[in-house]
């Protein structure tokens, strides 16, 4: 692809002859003979000037025309063409909102919330960058502004699945548990394939399970099974409503049929680790939560479930231990990505 650089010299170089022509023209103008050649000559810059204004938006139009499977392929490239468009067109909407979706798949959440924040500034009506805003919000950790462009979406539209979704994860994150269980039931309301209804159902499950309705939550699993029998993630959090039920022999069975599929998924992981504690194996379940530890060292949810497994088996230094490690992540800034950990990602 042509460099930016040569459209614009291309450009800025056609206005400054014309501009030039012009001022000739000006000064000769006492002179017929010239005049005539001046007026010749501006109409052929001209001409040349429109053609180099019609090509740089062709190379523009060529420039943001990735697709969105060639942004998934390859999210460098995407970026670097895209930037090489808005160049030539600063204020192209529609480039900064691909730009900012090609940042999102590069993990480079602060460039993409920039972006999409351009995008929405310069195309206002636009609700897919309206919702993919709110996502680079979230991801930046905004999550007021991200939770306030999900609303006035939801509002405008209230059967738009994505924002709903995205909605329901912002309140989560907020500890509204219970309006995220509405967004999440809207939701699966307006879902209109199997793929929504999975996502829907297992979203839900979530917040009822934070507010202890495990028996709605494992209804919801079971549904989302049924679409997809062997996800580990609906597996491993059946398996965890199951626990919190009391039912550790079915949880540890369901921890591992998830397990055997995805071994890396710390839903599982930790169903197996609570029932394998209350099903008497305690110095098993410890080690397990001692090797996803050393894996997350900055989860303090991790460390709170070992301190209170040494409380229970009344080893309180290595508990207070723990808890002091707790408070000092806690006065941390939160990672949101940690926090969207268990939440199904779309």
């Amino acid at each position: 692809m042509i460099p930016a650089s040569t459209v614009l010299t291309a450009q800025f170089s056609a206005a400054l002859v014309t501009m030039g022509v012009g001022i000739a023209y000006v000064i000769s103008i006492k002179s017929l003979r010239v005049t005539r050649i001046i007026r010749w000559l501006a109409a052929a810059i001209t001409v040349f000037f429109a053609i180099t204004v019609i090509c740089g938006r062709i190379y523009v139009s060529r420039a943001a025309s990735v697709s969105d499977a060639e942004i998934a392929a390859n999210p460098s490239k995407a970026i670097t063409d895209l930037s090489q468009a808005l160049r030539v067109d600063p204020i192209s909407s529609s480039t900064y909102f691909k730009r900012g979706i090609a940042y999102r798949k590069s993990d480079d959440p602060q460039h993409a919330y920039s972006d999409l924040q351009k995008a929405v500034s310069l195309s206002p009506g636009n609700i897919e960058a309206r919702t993919e805003f709110a996502k680079a919000a979230l991801d930046v950790g905004n999550l007021n502004e991200a939770l306030t462009a999900l609303k006035r979406i939801t509002e405008g539209d209230p059967t738009n699945f994505d924002a709903l979704n995205e909605k329901g994860i912002v309140e989560i994150l907020m500890g509204n548990n219970i309006a995220s269980i509405k967004d999440f039931e809207a939701a699966l309301v307006v879902a209109d394939s199997d793929a929504s209804r999975f996502i829907a159902h297992i979203n839900i499950a979530k917040p009822l399970m934070y507010e202890r309705h495990f028996d709605d939550t494992i209804t919801h699993l079971q549904a989302a099974l049924k679409i997809r029998p062997n996800d580990p993630v609906g597996i491993g959090e059946m398996a965890a409503a199951y626990g919190k039920k009391g039912l550790h022999e079915r949880a540890l069975e369901l921890a591992n049929r998830s397990l055997a599929i995805d071994p890396s998924l710390d839903i599982s992981r930790l169903a197996r680790v609570a029932a394998l504690f209350y099903l008497g194996k305690r110095n098993v379940a410890i080690k397990e939560l001692s090797d996803l530890i050393r894996e997350r060292p900055n989860d303090a949810a991790l460390r709170i479930e070992r301190a209170q497994m040494y409380t229970e088996e009344r080893q309180e230094e290595l508990a207070h231990a723990d808890l002091s490690q707790v408070r000092l992540l806690m006065s941390a800034v939160p990672d949101i990505k940690t926090l969207k950990k268990g939440l199904l990602e779309r």
